[in-house]
């Protein structure tokens, strides 16, 4: 013979590991992570030719208050220097052409530089009170380039 366990002892016992749960991915007790900002891990700051892919990857990432990475959406955008940019096989050519990363909390970008001017990608992600959070990596043509 089987014994039952009433339905408000169930309900009660899944409420709590629930809340349990969520404590226990909480950067607090409280909350889950709040995203903080933007943080352009490696590849500012190349130079290259025009037209041509850069050394490096460029690498973003969503961090929170501690400065650890957390999983958030992140966009990328050219936002000068009419280049291009792929990342996992989607590619992106031209001043506010926008992707998003596949990758949560994390961009890494292949960036071919355009032919003139300041030369800038602008990642970004939205915190969950909808402000934006930006970083900016900035690229120089190499001379005679």
């Amino acid at each position: 013979m089987s014994r039952r366990i009433p339905r408000r002892t169930l309900v009660l016992g899944v409420s709590a590991l629930v809340v349990a749960l969520v404590a226990a991915c909480s950067d607090d007790g409280t909350r889950l992570p709040q995203a903080v900002g933007v943080t352009v891990v490696s590849g500012d700051g190349q130079s290259g030719t025009a037209g041509s892919p850069l050394p490096e990857l460029v690498v973003a990432q969503v961090v929170d208050k501690y400065g650890d990475p957390i999983a958030r959406g992140v966009y990328v955008q050219i936002l000068s220097g009419d280049g291009a940019f792929a990342m996992a096989g989607r590619r992106g050519a031209g001043n506010g052409v926008i992707l998003k990363s596949p990758t949560l909390g994390e961009a890494k970008v292949q960036w071919t530089l355009g032919t003139s001017g300041t030369q800038q990608l602008r990642f970004f992600a939205v915190d969950t009170n909808g402000d934006t959070l930006n970083a900016v990596a900035s690229a120089t043509l190499a001379s005679g380039s």
